[in-house]
């Protein structure tokens, strides 16, 4: 069984073992904080819509040329090579400037493809590779971000069960069907009549549908916290005053450069988009229905490199592992930020065990507390030199005994769920409007 988890959200590599036996290195990619030329494209903030109407399709796309043509102003000529490939051969720079023959790879996300670019750029180079979250090997960008939509269903279908089954302290249905149907009651109440009393909203804001929506796909995912989490959700579906200890309730700011929206977009670039609009207007009316919580239709929209300034400099990168020795790669079967298909095919893809995260719907998995069991199986193998092997390890308990007031969990709930959006990946850290 994992332990249990202390109250809070994670990141880093914190494990001890690891650093008594490494020396861990990290970069500033090209492209982002004190690396030259830095991308200093500014995105305009834009609230995530789950569900945009068919009235909106043609802002959408105006926002995305506008986008695209701001950035290509702004950073122009070095745009095309803000590729993965090349910042893979930048690692290899930096591992030849330390005097090591060869490194080995940590990576988490978006870092898993660069794990796998630099390890079939340079077989040579790399010993050992943890490859965290892993995203799909195929599809890169777009497939990548639209695997997201349904990865939120998945999670949503997990948490409205479980606040059936406390339907005595949430009130929210005793069944799946009507807590869904109650999301969707504030989800319409919400678009009429948005709030403007929810912690965390600048003056003048308001939380609406669109807020709602996301909300409750987001929270979804993190089934240690749902008695928190849940106590939220509640004052926003029987819309209720929050209490005090909620409004004051802050998350503290993360003390990095979290997010270099232009590097992202010129990263995303780097590979083919689809150029006609109707397949991405087809695409959002199907998922805005299907998967209406959480990033819903969001990432299926046009995209800046939609209308890109420039062709991809080269070809990507054809992932294998011929020359370096087996690594890992890790999954989470509810993560949505890299959705579960991901890892197997990753795995598949390099010839590597994979390790499964069975039930949970984070992101990372380790040297996170809860998560003893995935730390231990990459320690074994980071520092004792074990072969990595196949399994699966148990996520985070869900919550069995939940406050009787929904009121006294709301304080902490707010600044977990305002830690969890500070920290969460690419478009939510751009896009959530705060």
């Amino acid at each position: 069984m994992a332990d249990a988890p202390e109250r809070g959200v994670y990141y880093g590599l914190g494990d001890e073992r690891v650093a008594e036996v490494y020396d861990v290195v990290g970069m500033d990619p090209r492209g982002s904080g004190a690396s030259t030329p830095r991308m200093e494209c500014e995105v305009p903030d834009m609230t995530i819509v789950p569900r945009p109407d068919d009235a909106d399709f043609s802002r959408i796309t105006r926002d995305a040329i506008a986008t695209e043509r701001a950035c290509q102003r702004v950073d122009g000529a070095a745009r095309p090579h803000m590729t993965t490939a090349n910042t893979a051969r930048d690692m290899d720079v930096i591992r030849a400037a330390l005097g090591e023959r060869t490194l080995n790879y940590f990576g988490v996300s978006y870092g898993t493809y660069l794990g796998a670019v630099y390890g079939s750029l340079f077989p040579d180079r790399l010993d050992r590779s943890v490859l965290d979250s892993s995203v799909h090997p195929d599809g890169i960008w777009r497939d990548v971000y639209t695997r997201m939509a349904p990865a939120y269903t998945a999670n949503v279908e997990r948490y409205t069960p479980w606040i059936a089954e406390r339907d005595d302290v949430y009130g929210m249905g005793s069944t799946p069907e009507e807590v869904a149907e109650a999301f969707e009651e504030t989800s319409r109440r919400l678009r009429e009549n948005p709030r403007d009393d929810v912690p965390g909203l600048p003056p003048g804001a308001t939380f609406g549908a669109a807020d709602f929506d996301f909300t409750v796909g987001y929270l979804a995912r993190f089934q240690g916290e749902w008695d928190v989490s849940a106590s939220v959700l509640w004052h926003l579906v029987h819309d209720v005053p929050f209490p005090p200890s909620a409004l004051s309730a802050s998350a503290e700011e993360p003390a990095y450069e979290a997010f270099n929206a232009g590097l992202f977009i010129a990263v995303q670039c780097e590979a083919e988009w689809p150029d006609r609009l109707s397949g991405y207007y087809r695409d959002m009316r199907e998922v805005r229905d299907e998967h209406p919580f959480g990033m819903g239709a969001f990432l299926h929209r046009p995209q800046p490199c939609t209308f890109a300034s420039h062709d991809p400099v080269e070809p990507l990168v054809d992932l294998e592992r011929d020359g370096y020795p087996t690594g890992l790669v890790i999954a989470g079967e509810f993560d949505a930020n890299t959705a579960y298909d991901g890892g197997p095919a990753m795995a598949a893809r390099l010839g590597n065990p994979l390790l499964t995260v069975a039930d949970d719907g984070g992101h990372a998995f380790y040297s996170i507390p809860g998560m003893s069991c995935v730390t231990d199986a990459v320690d074994a193998y980071l520092v004792d030199g074990a072969a990595p092997e196949e399994a699966t390890c148990p996520g985070i308990p869900r919550p069995s005994d939940v406050p009787r007031d929904p009121a006294e969990a709301a304080g902490i709930g707010v600044a977990l769920v305002g830690a969890r959006l500070a920290m969460t990946d690419a478009y939510a850290l751009s896009a959530v409007r705060r």
